[in-house]
């Protein structure tokens, strides 16, 4: 009944009626895991939409019981599971219902880890897990510790996928994991600018400085160091070369929005000198703009920039 469409339907309808939860009979239950965990074993590696559908709906309905059986089938198929086009909803699923008991989830994945993190679907199971589970628990730990080594946070960061899983850390680990992802970009091979002209680079190297801005004075040491990178100290800075780009516009703009101190006189002269190529180009007038509403009059730029 839960691969067809009509009876996908009934079934998920039926599920708060035959699995009132706190009141089902042990008989009554022993009945349904009986009945459904055949057809689990159909569904996986999730082939089809509907039971992937009653799943899910299984899992927020159904009692601990069924939901631990549920489970119990998904172990040794996650890396298949998170790599298919329904089944890595029903992980998805799991890891924001369940989040204390998943280590099999974390467990299978971590050796895969980087190979999942660059898969249009395995992406979004490890951005559930650094989102929904404690960082601080061994499996987890173990899992960044191999995400977050130099040479594949290198390939993640300009991967079309791969950059959602290191934004999301970005986001929500703690101040040791945006420590290890922003000295990728403090490197002395690190090409800055690569990164800064790349669609995904650049969404990395953006929240980078929005974490940076946001965390406290621990670490203020990697921020200052990222801002002069793009600040430098001539005219030929990369806050110059790439305040045309597409992509490194908005590293610019946030550059501007997060600048303090001493960085704002140099951010002041360097769009002094680049003003009329600036005001040639949309993407120069979101900067001149940007910049309006940073230094508001005290900018040398004319109203004509900013028109």
């Amino acid at each position: 009944m839960v691969t067809g469409f009509e009876s996908n339907q009934l079934s998920r309808c039926s599920l708060p009626y035959c699995c009132p939860v706190g009141r089902i009979s042990s008989l009554c239950l022993g009945s349904l895991l009986f009945t459904i965990a055949p057809t689990l074993l159909q569904i996986w590696p999730c082939e089809d939409k509907h039971g992937c559908w009653f799943v899910q709906q299984a899992l927020q309905q159904v009692p601990s019981e069924l939901q631990e059986m549920i489970q119990s089938e998904l172990k040794g198929k996650i890396l298949v599971c998170s790599q298919h086009l329904h089944g890595n909803f029903v992980l998805q699923k799991c890891v924001e219902l369940l989040p204390g008991s998943i280590s099999f989830i974390i467990k299978e994945l971590k050796n895969h880890v980087v190979d999942a993190a660059a898969h249009v679907y395995s992406c979004r199971v490890l951005q559930r897990l650094v989102e929904h589970c404690k960082h601080d628990r061994p499996d987890m730990a173990g899992l960044f510790d191999i995400l977050l080594r130099p040479e594949n946070l290198q390939k993640l960061v300009m991967d079309s996928y791969g950059n959602n899983v290191v934004r999301a850390v970005l986001a929500c680990g703690n101040r040791h994991h945006v420590q290890r992802i922003v000295r990728i970009f403090l490197l002395e091979e690190a090409d800055l600018m690569a990164y800064a002209r790349n669609r995904h680079g650049s969404l990395v190297l953006e929240r980078c400085l929005e974490s940076l801005n946001d965390a406290q004075k621990e670490l203020v040491p990697e921020r200052n160091a990222l801002m002069a990178l793009i600040l430098g100290t001539d005219d030929a800075s990369l806050f110059s070369q790439i305040a045309l780009d597409r992509f490194g516009n908005y590293i610019v703009q946030r550059t501007i929005e997060i600048c303090e101190g001493p960085e704002q006189q140099r951010v002041q002269e360097l769009l002094n000198s680049l003003s009329h190529k600036l005001r040639r180009s949309v993407n120069g007038r979101h900067i001149l703009q940007a910049a309006r509403k940073k230094f508001g009059l005290t900018l040398s730029v004319t109203a004509e920039d900013l028109v």
